[in-house]
């Protein structure tokens, strides 16, 4: 096991940034980093609730998404899709001027 290097976290950190602001319909109540030995890269596992229920997901610093809990539902990927590619489209536009 390694440590995160510096981009990796800011990266993460970004990534997690945007999860906090734009998910509304969950609360993100835990994050914690993951090292996958086998492609040597920390990922970042997040944990979301909404009432009782507990769904996790894990993202890669270049925000590909790893895992999923099998009971997430579908509207929570398709907010933190859509929270992603805002992010990087953000990233793309600020890049641009």
């Amino acid at each position: 096991m390694r440590d995160i290097n510096e981009i990796e976290n800011t990266c993460l950190d970004l990534i997690q940034d945007s999860l906090e602001e734009d998910i509304t319909s969950y609360e993100l109540i835990n994050s914690e980093n993951i090292y996958d030995d086998e492609v040597d890269i920390v990922y970042r596992g997040y944990t979301f609730n909404r009432g009782n229920e507990e769904y996790k997901i894990a993202i890669s610093p270049i925000g590909n998404i790893k895992c999923v809990s099998k009971n997430i539902p579908n509207n929570l990927i398709i907010d933190i899709s859509n929270a992603l590619i805002s992010m990087l489209n953000s990233i793309i536009m600020d890049t641009d001027d």
